[in-house]
């Protein structure tokens, strides 16, 4: 199984910009010695007990198994995913444990990268420079099942919901989130997960409509950026004159979730400026004219 090597750039918007500080140095976990075998497909991986919990070494998968693992160079970010094409390099033979089942081990770290499965991002642990996730997090792309009489635990790959996930991210967008949270001071910090896309993330409120939120993604072309910009043109039902634009499908709201002080509010209304360059993208909340914006405290993005 080969590693792809993603060169890919990642660029950091002024007010929005994705940082993470945590180093492999931090304990997190205890490592214990464990007589569980892992297997993927039917075929058996080294697994780890990770405070009573499976791991397995993500390199591991690449090597004897069907997945494949993308590396940003500029960003903290490992991208792992399944691919049933793929032929692995070797078979792993599993090995009889000499160490007696539960023996203290080594104690694992908090990973420097994130590591993404299936558009998710996933717990991960640092043991001894190996990158060791959890098998249950397998689920995002198939099924983990615990057989405790054979000690063993196994993934199944599914092809739904891996066929589900690659047709919603052709060009790996992936989930996000952003909040906009009102400090002590009255000033508003943006707190955010995974995102790479936004700039200039702001709110506002229309007399007549209501509370609105916008931001702006690059006019540079890439396929990423292509493809995010496609469903956000897809998104609009409101032209540039004003006029709404009837639409048979509401991907909005299936794509993005807005809410304001924890509450949900549904999207009715989506339009585009151009703006600097770049292009802005406003979002109509609904049940919001009687909100006032001093008594906003925050205000959460998602994207799935």
């Amino acid at each position: 199984m080969k590693k792809l090597k993603s060169f890919l750039f990642i660029f950091y918007f002024l007010f929005v910009s994705f940082h993470v500080t945590a180093y492999a140095s931090d304990t997190t976990a205890k490592v214990f010695a464990t007589d569980i075998t892992a297997y993927i497909d039917g075929l058996a991986i080294p697994s780890y007990n990770i405070d009573g919990k499976i791991g397995i070494d993500i390199d591991d998968l690449t090597r004897y198994h069907h997945f494949d693992l993308s590396i940003f160079l500029d960003y903290p970010l490992y991208q792992l995913y399944y691919s049933k094409y793929d032929i692995p390099l070797s078979e792993y033979v599993a090995k009889q444990n000499t160490v007696p089942t539960g023996t203290f081990l080594t104690y694992a770290h908090t990973p420097n990268k994130l590591i993404q499965l299936n558009g998710n991002i996933i717990p991960a642990y640092d043991v001894n420079g190996k990158i060791i996730i959890l098998m249950d997090s397998l689920n995002y792309c198939g099924k983990v099942t615990w057989y405790p009489e054979q000690r063993k635990t196994c993934f199944e790959y599914i092809a739904s919901l891996n066929h589900y996930y690659s047709s919603r991210n052709k060009y790996n967008i992936y989930p996000f989130s952003i909040e906009l949270e009102r400090d002590d001071t009255g000033t508003f910090t943006i707190l955010e997960n995974n995102n790479c896309y936004l700039s200039d993330i702001s709110f506002g409120k229309n007399k007549t409509i209501g509370i609105y939120f916008k931001f702006s993604i690059p006019s540079y072309e890439t396929d990423i950026i292509k493809a995010f910009q496609k469903i956000l043109n897809d998104m609009i039902n409101v032209d540039y004159a004003g006029n709404i634009i009837e639409k048979e499908n509401d991907i909005t709201n299936e794509h993005i979730q807005a809410y304001i002080n924890g509450e949900k509010h549904t999207i009715l209304f989506v339009r585009k400026n151009t703006q600097s360059g770049n292009n802005e993208y406003q979002f109509y909340l609904e049940n919001t004219d009687n909100i006032d914006l001093d008594d906003i405290q925050s205000i959460r993005i998602e994207y799935q």
